[in-house]
């Protein structure tokens, strides 16, 4: 067995700082078989140290455990590579995020999948079901009051149960862990309730007008598909790398959904986002929340159907030992596919979309010994869509 960790912290010129950490535990022969168990842990802290909303804070915690098997059970017809050995995945999960002074959500997931390679470059993943439960257990009354002038926000955080399906195709050029010139692309698509649709409308006939319901709760109906672009190439001979990473997504709901569900929504913004960006705090579109309309100037979470986003990082050695430095900068955003009366700005527009770009830029650490990796990163916004057009840099 193993023990692996990860430490990462981040400061934003926006007055928002906070540390995160992951810690871990794996068992690569659980059973003799080569079947490899994994269980970690994960959190994230972040909060206000200045401003009118200092102190305000928010935190994430995660519990993972995955069991892999080195072979396809239950199924394995598969044409495979004979040098890769196929896997198959059982994956539990649970999340907890609360906006302290304003809600709670908590989520818990079931998985099992499998995934093989093709050959040495290409390789499938493929989700048979994932089911999932999201429950917002804690609002307060500014955050009702809140939900009570956005009914589409509001239909985004009603209890759901999400069953989908996924696959993801991916292609990668990289050789090894020290192969330095390579580049990836990434095909995903997923969807949520097709397959209890037909099971609930053959046993209850057309659908009603409040939707159909698994267990007391109202199910989700919906599609995404998720394409994802990695490119690296060393610079000069001492190690140092350029990497640009560039990401999109959609999510469309229908039949029994209006609303994409908020676990299954896209943010901008945070320590694996826009880094210059509070978490969540990027979009939709333009819209810039109104004070008058969020109670006691609560931080609101802000979510899209659409995103995008790419990034640009150069990395290089700092003297000979674990030490790395970057400089990067990111832009993107969030859109909605439908217009929102009470989020004015945030549907898409191909012909505004660029312009309504966040971007950031900044420098961070990298502290790598095997055992632990540390990151610390200190961005700044230079673009702002929520600005009016013409004064959205902020230099």
């Amino acid at each position: 067995y193993s023990l692996f960790s990860e430490l990462n912290a981040s400061v934003k010129s926006t007055n928002f700082a906070g540390p995160g950490a992951r810690i871990g535990w794996k068992d690569r022969d659980l059973f003799r078989g080569a079947e490899v168990l994994t269980v970690d842990l994960n959190g994230r802290f972040e909060t206000q140290f200045a401003g009118d909303g200092v102190g305000t804070n928010a935190y994430e915690i995660g519990f993972r455990a995955a069991l892999d098997f080195p072979r396809l059970l239950l199924f394995n017809a598969l044409r495979t590579a004979r040098s890769f050995v196929p896997q198959t995945h059982l994956v539990a999960g649970y999340g907890l995020f609360r906006r302290v002074g304003l809600y709670g959500l908590e989520f818990v997931n079931l998985g099992y999948g499998y995934s093989w390679r093709q050959d040495r470059f290409i390789w499938h993943e493929v989700s048979l079901p994932e089911i999932s439960f999201n429950n917002l257990y804690y609002a307060s009354d500014d955050f009702l009051d809140y939900l009570e002038r956005n009914p589409q926000v509001r239909r985004s955080f009603e209890e759901q149960f999400i069953i989908s399906l996924g696959y993801t195709w991916t292609r990668s050029t990289q050789r090894g862990a020290k192969d330095l010139d390579w580049w990836l692309l990434s095909l995903g698509a997923d969807e949520g309730g097709n397959l209890t649709s037909l099971f609930s409308r053959a046993l209850e006939g057309p659908r009603p007008e409040e939707g159909y319901f698994l267990f007391g709760e109202r199910y989700s109906q919906y599609l995404r598909f998720r394409p994802e672009v990695r490119w690296s190439t060393h610079v000069g001979r001492h190690g140092a790398q350029l990497v640009s990473r560039v990401k999109a997504a959609v999510a469309k709901p229908y039949g029994n959904s209006s609303t994409i569900p908020y676990v299954k929504q896209f943010f901008s913004g945070g320590t694996n986002s826009l880094r210059a960006f509070r978490a969540r705090s990027v979009g939709p579109g333009t819209y810039a929340p109104d004070p008058d309309s969020i109670p006691n100037n609560l931080l609101v979470d802000q979510v899209g159907d659409i995103l995008f986003e790419a990034n640009l990082e150069y990395r290089f050695p700092i003297g000979t030992g674990y030490l790395r430095g970057a400089l990067f900068a990111d832009i993107g955003n969030v859109w909605l596919i439908n217009e929102d009366p009470d989020r004015p700005g945030g549907k898409f527009d191909w012909s505004t979309a660029p312009d309504e770009l966040a971007m950031g830029a900044g420098f961070g650490l990298r502290f790598d010994p095997e055992v632990i990796v540390v990151r610390l990163d200190l961005a700044t916004p230079l673009r702002r869509p929520d600005l009016p057009a013409g004064d959205r840099w902020t230099f």
